[in-house]
């Protein structure tokens, strides 16, 4: 496979070296777009690997989105194949190779790979679809994804077995981060209020926050709508509305989040994303039993690398 690489930066000066540096000989093609850095990082892409980076700017008015500058990368791009990496994400040397190495099969248009996330002295599991044909497009104003497309073409994603990325966020830049992105997803829900992947981010947050009205506002909505263009988001939303229906002390209303989610999972089974979601049915069927046997305290919402 032939892979260029596209990637979105801003003040990346101590992480941009570390991303790059084990793979980038094996890549045919490199696209970066800067945003603004004010840390030198351009110059540190030219000096240690030669890179010219692009300039973008992001737009208040479209919630300062990166789903464009994304796309603008992916059209300078001429290989059929685009890895998408963040500075904050690493891929080994020998698995970048064997994702190289892949057989194309000519119906396979996009690989999930194991995403774990550093954060906290814990490692959260999750996967993400980084690697995918040249012509799909990010879609979103915040928390952009390329499965969109993919369903809207009608297209097809694979598991990619032992290939993981790692991502190491900057704990210490959380607290203001968190803030923004709040701003920016009740900013993309104006524009598009039935967006409802947004909703499931705002839910999330709010239940990290320990908000647990606010998180089942927005999780509700988000579990209610049964979208079949975000069927993982709508069951992630139910998931944690289980939860906290349960540590309320409400069996009956957990019990018919976990009944609803059940059955939607039946009716998108065969979508390519709930597919390879390893931890969704089995803590859907667990989670189930525990409510029928009264057992709400062990109802517990897997993490989320957000």
């Amino acid at each position: 496979m032939k892979i260029g690489l596209c990637m979105i930066v801003k003040n990346e000066a101590r992480r941009i070296v570390g991303s790059l540096e084990g793979i980038i000989d094996l890549l045919d093609q490199v696209v970066v777009i800067d945003t603004g850095s004010s840390d030198g990082t351009p110059d540190i892409l030219r000096r240690e690997f030669g890179i010219e980076a692009g300039a973008a700017e992001l737009v208040a008015e479209n919630c300062y989105a990166l789903s464009g500058v994304r796309n603008e990368g992916f059209a300078k791009l001429n290989t059929p194949w685009i890895l998408l990496l963040d500075a904050d994400e690493r891929i080994a040397r020998d698995q970048f190779q064997r994702v190289i190495d892949i057989e194309e099969d000519g119906e396979t248009s996009g690989y999930f790979c194991a995403w774990n996330t550093f954060k906290d002295n814990t490692v959260i599991e999750d996967y993400k679809l980084s690697i995918f044909r040249n012509g799909l497009k990010q879609s979103g104003r915040i928390h952009d994804t390329v499965q969109y497309d993919v369903r809207e073409q009608g297209l097809h994603a694979a598991w990619l077995d032992g290939v993981e990325i790692t991502h190491y966020p900057d704990d210490a830049k959380w607290p203001s981060k968190k803030q923004r992105k709040r701003e920016r997803l009740n900013c993309a829900l104006r524009a598009e209020p039935s967006w409802y992947r947004y909703y499931w981010f705002l839910g999330y947050m709010a239940y990290q926050e320990n908000h647990p009205q606010e998180a089942i506002r927005n999780l509700s909505i988000a579990a209610e709508s049964q979208s079949m263009e975000f069927p993982v988001e709508c069951l992630n939303s139910e998931i944690v509305l289980a939860e906290i229906h349960a540590s309320l002390g409400n069996r009956d209303l957990a019990l018919k989040v976990l009944a609803r989610a059940r059955a939607f999972h039946d009716s998108v089974a065969e979508d390519f994303e709930v597919k390879i979601n390893f931890r969704l049915r089995p803590w859907l069927d667990q989670a189930l039993e525990y409510c029928r046997r009264g057992e709400l305290e062990k109802i517990k919402a897997y993490q989320f690398a957000y």
